[in-house]
């Protein structure tokens, strides 16, 4: 059972890669086609962590 907030976390996410590449591909000014492994290359290093529901007694 995943939380909402993962659920809207990950959604986020997504739409933050999709728009980023969107940016990426229409500045590409040397022609060549950018495929989707290099937006995750260059975003690894800002990934967020997942998240994890704890529980406090």
């Amino acid at each position: 059972h995943r939380s909402h907030n993962y659920q809207a976390r990950n959604g986020f996410c997504q739409q933050l890669h999709r728009i980023w590449f969107r940016c990426l591909r229409r500045r590409n000014q040397k022609g060549r086609r950018m495929d989707w492994l290099e937006p995750e290359i260059l975003t690894a290093p800002f990934t967020l962590h997942v998240p994890h529901i704890t529980r406090t007694a």
